[in-house]
C-alpha cells in the first residue's frame, strides 16, 4: 500500500492536476542523476530534476501474484551529465532507479512513488537514443541461487574458484590495424598460445579505453585479427598497448590444457537426460 500526503491526495482528487514524473538514477559507483518529463526543471527535496533530458516510458503494471513487473524507458542523451561513453562503458547497467510523481506547481506536497528497481542492460543507438528495461524488485526473486549439474565448468576463467592467475597468461602487445570499435589485428611476431585467443579477453593498458577489459569472441590466426564481444567505448587507436589473454570454453579438454582439472567446477561423468531415458 502506498501512502502520500493529504495535500497531494487532494490534488489527485481534483478535476485538474499538474503532475510530472521524475526519476532518480543512482549508479553503482554512487553518482546520482535526476530527470523529469516536465518541460521545466523541478526542484524537489533539494535536488534539481532536469527537464532537458527527454525520455518516455511504457505503462507500469502491478500484480499481486509475485510476477515480475518491468517497464521500458527510452530517451535521448541531451543531458550534459550523461555521456555516450559512460553508457557504452556500462556504467549505467544495474543502476538503481526511483520513479515517482510530483505536483510540479507545488513539489512540497511530496511524491507518489511509482516504481523502484534497477536498470537492465542499456542499449545505445548511433543516434544517441538509449533504451533500457527497469526491472522491478520481484526480478530478484526469479534468480537462481543454487547450482545445477553441468557438463561445462561453472567457474569463470581465473576467478576465485578457478584459482588460476590471469597475469600468468596475458600477452603484452599492441593494436595493429583497426576495423572498428570491435575488431582489430595484432602485429606480426606476437606470441600466440596453443589454444589461441578465443574465447579470451583484451585489456586496454593506455588510451581512452584504458582499464577496460572486453571478451574476445573471434580469433583468426591467419591474419591475427580479433573480434570483440562488444564495441569499445572509445575508438581503438593503432599502437595502443593491450594485454591479450586466452580464455576457457568450460570444456574438460580446455581445463587439461591449463593443467587445472583439479579445480574444475563441472560434472563430466554424470549421465544426461538422454542416458537416463534409456
Amino acid at each position: 500500500m502506498k501512502s502520500i500526503s493529504v495535500a497531494l491526495s487532494n490534488h489527485l482528487d481534483g478535476e485538474v492536476t499538474t503532475l510530472a514524473s521524475c526519476w532518480r538514477v543512482v549508479r553503482r559507483d554512487g553518482q546520482e542523476f535526476y530527470f523529469t518529463d516536465h518541460d521545466q526543471d523541478i526542484l524537489f527535496e533539494g535536488n534539481l530534476y532536469e527537464a532537458e533530458s527527454s525520455y518516455e516510458r511504457t505503462a507500469v503494471a502491478n500484480g499481486s501474484d509475485m510476477s515480475v513487473d518491468n517497464m521500458d524507458v527510452a530517451g535521448i542523451l541531451d543531458s550534459e551529465k550523461i555521456s555516450e561513453e559512460d553508457m557504452r562503458n556500462g556504467l549505467f547497467n544495474r543502476a538503481d532507479v526511483y520513479v515517482f510523481i510530483v505536483n510540479w506547481s507545488d513539489p512540497s506536497q511530496g511524491a507518489l512513488k511509482v516504481r523502484r528497481g534497477w536498470f537492465g542492460e542499456v542499449t545505445l543507438t548511433d543516434t544517441g537514443q538509449f533504451t533500457t528495461e527497469i526491472r522491478g524488485l520481484a526480478q530478484a526473486l526469479s534468480h537462481n541461487f543454487i547450482e545445477v549439474y553441468s557438463a561445462e565448468c561453472r567457474a569463470d576463467f581465473c576467478d576465485a574458484r578457478c584459482k588460476l592467475n590471469i597475469a600468468d597468461f596475458e600477452v603484452p602487445t599492441t593494436v595493429a590495424a583497426v576495423f572498428g570499435r570491435d575488431s582489430f589485428t595484432l602485429p606480426a611476431g606476437v606470441t600466440v598460445p596453443s589454444q589461441g585467443f578465443a574465447p579470451g579477453t583484451v585489456r586496454f593498458v593506455n588510451g581512452d579505453n584504458a582499464g577496460r577489459t572486453i571478451e574476445i569472441v573471434g580469433w583468426n590466426p591467419a591474419n591475427r585479427s580479433i573480434d570483440l564481444f562488444e564495441p569499445a567505448a572509445y575508438p581503438i587507436v593503432p599502437g595502443t598497448d593491450i594485454m591479450v589473454a586466452p580464455g576457457c570454453d568450460g570444456s574438460l579438454e580446455r581445463c587439461k590444457t591449463y593443467n587445472n582439472v583439479i579445480n574444475r567446477r563441472a560434472e563430466d561423468y554424470v549421465p544426461g537426460n538422454d542416458e537416463l531415458m534409456k
